[in-house]
């Protein structure tokens, strides 16, 4: 959850690790994922790669770009 600055809402017991406020460049590969136990369907589509920049809030429960 965010507040209305656009910053995390801690959770309970949470802990802040590091907080990158210029520059966080943020990088997601997801493979393809083959057919699962008895499914004759494909994967998920194929592999995809997400790419996010801006401000990176990492804690002990959760990252948040």
């Amino acid at each position: 959850m965010l507040g209305p600055d656009r910053k995390p809402v801690p959770l309970p017991n949470e802990i802040p690790i590091l907080t990158i406020t210029s520059g966080a460049e943020l990088s997601l590969s997801i493979p393809d994922a083959p057919p699962s136990g008895g499914s004759t369907s494909g994967g998920s589509g194929g592999s995809r790669k997400l790419e996010e920049f801006g401000i990176l809030y990492l804690t002990d429960q959760r990252v948040r770009n």
